[in-house]
């Protein structure tokens, strides 16, 4: 990114290196779209209070993955790393020149004394389950959530069909008819709630 550097204002650019001291991937090696998701999410752990210091875990997938390693259950992976990042460059164009208003605008949030915590709103929404799946939408086809949840069906079925499976995915993969839940009611499956106690 040091060329890139110039890409942002000089001041942003300052701030950028002191938000992203403690990232495990180094700055200089990250496009433009991944700098922008790695702010948001920076943002969604720190303003909207979903990781507190005191936590082991700084990501919920981490914390799934040391409980399967600690029992000793297989893990299965929908998709690489490399396929996701692929996809997210191919459905958003991440651009400098499309990115920067973006990584600004975090940037902002995360050094301001006074962030917009709107953003939360959702976040408040997840911890207390108060989800709507809008099972009786359409979905938007879109790369991200409508074809990986068309290249994830092709998996899911003979995984829950031959194994004890125990699936992760976010939230957008499981709303709308082309969610994950309507698809295996749709391929025959008996999707229900579980309460938690």
């Amino acid at each position: 990114m040091s060329g890139n550097q110039k890409k942002l204002k000089k001041k942003d650019f300052e701030k950028l290196k002191s938000i992203s001291e403690s990232w495990e991937i180094d700055l200089y090696k990250l496009q433009p779209i991944e700098i922008s998701l790695k702010l948001r999410q920076v943002f969604i752990k720190t303003k909207c209070k979903t990781v507190h210091g005191t936590d082991d875990f700084n990501h919920f997938d981490n914390y799934l993955i040391h409980l399967s390693k600690e029992k000793g259950i297989k893990i299965f992976g929908l998709e690489t790393d490399t396929l996701q990042l692929s996809l997210i460059k191919k459905e958003n164009n991440p651009s400098w020149k499309s990115e920067r208003k973006t990584i600004s605008f975090w940037i902002n949030q995360l050094t301001t004394e006074t962030p917009d915590l709107s953003p939360c709103a959702f976040t408040n929404r997840y911890r207390n389950f108060d989800l709507d799946y809008k099972f009786d939408e359409e979905c938007n086809k879109d790369i991200l959530i409508f074809q990986r949840n068309i290249n994830w069906m092709q998996k899911i079925p003979d995984l829950l069909r031959t194994n004890n499976v125990f699936i992760a995915v976010g939230y957008l993969h499981l709303t709308r008819k082309c969610g994950l839940l309507e698809q295996l009611r749709y391929n025959g499956f008996k999707v229900e709630p579980v309460k938690l106690n």
